[in-house]
Protein backbone atom coordinates (compact mmCIF):
# COMPACT_ATOMS: atom_id res chain seq x y z
CA UNK A 1 0.00 0.00 0.00
CA UNK A 2 2.90 2.21 0.77
CA UNK A 3 4.57 2.10 -1.94
CA UNK A 4 1.48 2.29 -4.12
CA UNK A 5 1.33 5.93 -2.67
CA UNK A 6 4.39 6.60 -3.31
CA UNK A 7 4.03 5.72 -6.51
CA UNK A 8 1.14 7.83 -7.17
CA UNK A 9 2.65 10.91 -5.55
CA UNK A 10 5.43 10.66 -7.91
CA UNK A 11 3.24 10.03 -11.13
CA UNK A 12 1.47 12.92 -10.09
CA UNK A 13 4.26 15.49 -9.45
CA UNK A 14 5.64 17.94 -12.13
CA UNK A 15 8.26 20.55 -12.21
CA UNK A 16 6.69 23.58 -12.84
CA UNK A 17 7.16 25.61 -15.65
CA UNK A 18 8.33 28.62 -14.44
CA UNK A 19 11.35 26.43 -12.88
CA UNK A 20 12.61 26.56 -16.52
CA UNK A 21 10.10 29.26 -18.36
CA UNK A 22 12.81 32.11 -16.33
CA UNK A 23 15.71 30.56 -17.57
CA UNK A 24 14.71 30.67 -21.12
CA UNK A 25 13.72 34.14 -20.79
CA UNK A 26 17.24 34.97 -19.44
CA UNK A 27 18.65 32.94 -21.83
CA UNK A 28 16.85 34.78 -24.52
CA UNK A 29 17.37 38.08 -23.32
CA UNK A 30 21.44 37.42 -23.36
CA UNK A 31 21.39 36.10 -26.84
CA UNK A 32 19.26 38.62 -28.26
CA UNK A 33 21.61 41.26 -26.27
CA UNK A 34 24.81 39.49 -27.07
CA UNK A 35 24.08 39.13 -30.66
CA UNK A 36 23.33 43.18 -31.11
CA UNK A 37 26.44 44.12 -29.33
CA UNK A 38 28.58 41.56 -31.22
CA UNK A 39 27.43 43.62 -34.44
CA UNK A 40 28.15 46.92 -32.64
CA UNK A 41 31.32 45.46 -32.04
CA UNK A 42 32.17 44.78 -35.84
CA UNK A 43 30.63 48.08 -36.94
CA UNK A 44 33.15 50.06 -34.97
CA UNK A 45 36.39 51.48 -36.37
CA UNK A 46 38.64 49.81 -35.14
CA UNK A 47 36.92 46.69 -34.20
CA UNK A 48 36.12 46.20 -30.35
CA UNK A 49 37.81 42.83 -30.19
CA UNK A 50 37.22 42.82 -25.98
CA UNK A 51 33.62 43.37 -26.72
CA UNK A 52 33.07 41.00 -29.42
CA UNK A 53 34.76 38.31 -27.55
CA UNK A 54 33.07 39.20 -24.07
CA UNK A 55 29.45 38.75 -25.82
CA UNK A 56 30.09 35.37 -27.65
CA UNK A 57 31.34 33.61 -24.15
CA UNK A 58 27.80 35.02 -23.00
CA UNK A 59 26.15 33.26 -26.08
CA UNK A 60 28.26 30.05 -25.40
CA UNK A 61 27.08 30.22 -21.62
CA UNK A 62 23.26 30.57 -22.96
CA UNK A 63 23.26 28.18 -25.51
CA UNK A 64 24.84 25.52 -22.47
CA UNK A 65 21.99 26.80 -20.42
CA UNK A 66 19.52 26.25 -22.85
CA UNK A 67 20.41 22.61 -23.84
CA UNK A 68 20.50 21.91 -19.85
CA UNK A 69 16.94 23.72 -19.14
CA UNK A 70 15.28 20.95 -22.34
CA UNK A 71 17.05 18.26 -19.68
CA UNK A 72 15.39 19.81 -16.55
CA UNK A 73 12.27 20.04 -18.41
CA UNK A 74 12.56 16.50 -19.72
CA UNK A 75 12.75 15.00 -16.16
CA UNK A 76 10.16 16.73 -14.66
CA UNK A 77 8.26 13.44 -13.15
CA UNK A 78 11.51 12.93 -10.91
CA UNK A 79 11.40 14.42 -7.15
CA UNK A 80 14.47 13.90 -5.94
CA UNK A 81 16.40 15.32 -8.46
CA UNK A 82 14.82 18.45 -9.53
CA UNK A 83 16.99 20.00 -6.50
CA UNK A 84 20.01 19.13 -8.26
CA UNK A 85 19.18 19.96 -11.60
CA UNK A 86 18.01 23.25 -10.79
CA UNK A 87 20.67 24.21 -8.51
CA UNK A 88 23.07 23.26 -10.82
CA UNK A 89 20.73 25.44 -13.95
CA UNK A 90 21.84 28.60 -11.59
CA UNK A 91 25.34 27.67 -11.00
CA UNK A 92 25.36 27.83 -15.11
CA UNK A 93 23.40 31.45 -15.31
CA UNK A 94 25.82 33.14 -12.83
CA UNK A 95 29.13 31.93 -14.20
CA UNK A 96 27.91 33.51 -17.28
CA UNK A 97 27.27 36.60 -15.10
CA UNK A 98 30.60 36.80 -14.10
CA UNK A 99 31.63 36.78 -17.44
CA UNK A 100 31.76 40.69 -18.22
CA UNK A 101 33.63 41.26 -15.07
CA UNK A 102 36.66 38.76 -16.23
CA UNK A 103 36.64 40.96 -19.30
CA UNK A 104 37.24 44.22 -17.30
CA UNK A 105 39.70 42.89 -15.28
CA UNK A 106 42.36 44.21 -17.56
CA UNK A 107 40.86 47.93 -17.78
CA UNK A 108 41.07 47.61 -13.93
CA UNK A 109 44.64 47.01 -14.35
CA UNK A 110 45.60 49.47 -16.75
CA UNK A 111 43.99 52.27 -14.55
CA UNK A 112 42.89 54.07 -17.45
CA UNK A 113 39.74 55.54 -16.64
CA UNK A 114 38.48 58.98 -16.07
CA UNK A 115 37.57 59.95 -12.43
CA UNK A 116 34.06 60.37 -13.39
CA UNK A 117 33.54 56.85 -13.48
CA UNK A 118 34.92 55.83 -10.11
CA UNK A 119 31.37 55.22 -8.88
CA UNK A 120 30.74 52.83 -11.81
CA UNK A 121 34.07 50.66 -10.46
CA UNK A 122 32.92 51.24 -7.20
CA UNK A 123 29.70 49.63 -8.17
CA UNK A 124 31.49 46.88 -10.46
CA UNK A 125 33.57 45.39 -7.84
CA UNK A 126 30.68 45.29 -5.57
CA UNK A 127 28.89 43.41 -8.32
CA UNK A 128 31.96 41.04 -8.62
CA UNK A 129 31.97 40.61 -5.16
CA UNK A 130 28.11 39.46 -5.12
CA UNK A 131 28.97 37.26 -7.93
CA UNK A 132 31.42 35.38 -6.52
CA UNK A 133 29.71 34.75 -3.16
CA UNK A 134 26.75 33.81 -5.22
CA UNK A 135 28.84 31.25 -6.81
CA UNK A 136 30.19 29.61 -4.14
CA UNK A 137 26.75 29.78 -2.27
CA UNK A 138 25.51 28.25 -5.58
CA UNK A 139 28.20 25.84 -4.89
CA UNK A 140 27.21 24.22 -1.48
CA UNK A 141 23.81 24.45 -2.49
CA UNK A 142 24.33 22.13 -5.46
CA UNK A 143 25.84 19.34 -3.00
CA UNK A 144 22.91 19.91 -0.55
CA UNK A 145 20.19 19.13 -3.11
CA UNK A 146 19.65 15.87 -0.93
CA UNK A 147 18.63 18.05 1.83
CA UNK A 148 15.21 19.98 1.95
CA UNK A 149 15.29 22.15 4.41
CA UNK A 150 19.21 23.99 4.71
CA UNK A 151 18.53 23.46 0.83
CA UNK A 152 15.56 25.66 0.57
CA UNK A 153 16.70 28.63 3.06
CA UNK A 154 20.43 28.73 1.18
CA UNK A 155 18.12 28.51 -2.62
CA UNK A 156 16.03 31.78 -1.08
CA UNK A 157 19.00 33.43 0.15
CA UNK A 158 20.34 33.12 -3.46
CA UNK A 159 17.87 34.32 -5.28
CA UNK A 160 17.51 37.62 -3.19
CA UNK A 161 21.09 38.35 -3.98
CA UNK A 162 20.60 38.01 -7.60
CA UNK A 163 17.98 40.34 -7.19
CA UNK A 164 20.29 43.09 -5.48
CA UNK A 165 23.18 42.24 -7.61
CA UNK A 166 20.75 42.52 -10.45
CA UNK A 167 19.95 46.31 -9.12
CA UNK A 168 23.58 47.01 -8.60
CA UNK A 169 24.46 45.96 -12.17
CA UNK A 170 21.90 48.21 -13.42
CA UNK A 171 22.59 51.20 -11.32
CA UNK A 172 26.24 50.67 -12.96
CA UNK A 173 25.28 51.14 -16.11
CA UNK A 174 24.18 55.03 -15.80
CA UNK A 175 27.96 55.92 -14.51
CA UNK A 176 29.73 55.19 -17.48
CA UNK A 177 29.65 57.19 -20.75
CA UNK A 178 28.12 54.94 -23.35
CA UNK A 179 25.50 55.38 -26.54
CA UNK A 180 21.91 54.82 -26.46
CA UNK A 181 21.48 51.77 -28.17
CA UNK A 182 24.80 49.78 -25.59
CA UNK A 183 23.22 51.25 -22.39
CA UNK A 184 19.73 49.82 -23.38
CA UNK A 185 21.41 46.24 -24.10
CA UNK A 186 23.58 46.08 -20.77
CA UNK A 187 20.52 47.45 -18.69
CA UNK A 188 18.04 44.72 -20.36
CA UNK A 189 20.85 41.75 -19.57
CA UNK A 190 20.70 43.15 -16.19
CA UNK A 191 17.69 42.89 -15.30
CA UNK A 192 17.75 39.64 -16.84
CA UNK A 193 18.27 37.47 -13.95
CA UNK A 194 15.57 38.66 -12.28
CA UNK A 195 12.71 36.98 -13.97
CA UNK A 196 14.00 33.50 -13.09
CA UNK A 197 14.89 34.52 -9.45
CA UNK A 198 11.30 35.93 -8.82
CA UNK A 199 9.96 32.86 -10.59
CA UNK A 200 12.38 30.54 -7.98
CA UNK A 201 11.42 32.54 -5.03
CA UNK A 202 7.33 32.33 -5.72
CA UNK A 203 8.21 28.45 -6.84
CA UNK A 204 9.86 27.36 -3.30
CA UNK A 205 6.97 28.61 -1.44
CA UNK A 206 4.94 25.95 -2.46
CA UNK A 207 6.13 23.31 0.03
CA UNK A 208 5.62 20.44 -3.01
CA UNK A 209 8.80 22.00 -4.67
CA UNK A 210 11.02 22.40 -2.20
CA UNK A 211 11.11 19.23 -0.08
Amino acid sequence: MENEEKKSETSEWRVPKRAYIGFTVFDAIHIICSLTMIVMGYLKRPINEMEIAEHSVVILFSLLLIFYIANLAEHNHDRKSFHGLYSFAWLVAVASLMVPSIFDFPLVAQGEWEESVYVAWTLGFISVGLTLGIFVLMFIILGLNRKAKPWNNLIHIALTLILVLSAVLFVSEFFVEMDVVERTMSCIEDVAPVVPAILGITMFGDRRFRE
